[in-house]
């Protein structure tokens, strides 16, 4: 794997040039933060799309009732999965998490939330459909990495959604 080096050049003369390479950071870290679910919360989520279901068909709405238990099925089914190792690289060029490149030029601001048993990187995204982007910092000082973030894009206070904090407070 070839990594995208960051260099600095100072002059110190009229011919003495010195190049330093700054190499990217680079660590592993699990997809997502995986949480423990028990029968009671796959029987909750299964009554409550059988339910959901079952109205929607009684409302003569059957084609939306089959999208509800096609929906409840492939959130147990993700449920269920475990979470992947995966890359993350901090280079010039941005933020590779997994197979997904965010350039800089896509992202407004960045936060680093320091929480000690799940430190991670929140992106502000220019992107309309994916306005937030959570990337986990895993092995690694938050200090080097908001360094490295702060010569490319601006440090600003971002918190998750109130969406996002009432599904991970369910369990999704």
């Amino acid at each position: 794997r070839t990594f995208l080096a960051k260099t600095k050049k100072w002059e110190r003369g009229a011919c003495d040039t010195i190049e330093i390479v700054i190499p990217p950071l680079h660590w592993r870290t699990f997809e997502y933060r995986e949480k423990e679910r028990g029968r009671d919360w796959f029987w909750a989520v299964g009554i409550i799309c059988f339910s959901s279901a079952v109205s929607a068909i009684l409302l003569n709405n059957a084609l939306f009732g089959i999208l509800i238990l096609i929906g409840g099925g492939t959130v147990m089914l993700y449920a269920v999965r475990k979470p992947r190792k995966i890359d993350v690289e901090v280079s010039d060029k941005g933020i590779v998490s997994g197979r997904e490149l965010y350039p800089f030029e896509s992202l407004e601001s960045f936060w680093v939330e320091e929480d000690p048993a799940y430190p991670r990187i929140l992106l502000k995204s220019k992107k309309f459909f994916l306005p937030l982007i959570s990337v986990s910092i895993e092995n690694m000082p938050t200090d080097i990495v908001r360094q490295y973030l702060l010569e490319h894009i601006p440090e600003k206070e971002i918190h998750e959604s109130i969406f996002e904090t009432l599904f991970n407070y369910l369990g999704f």
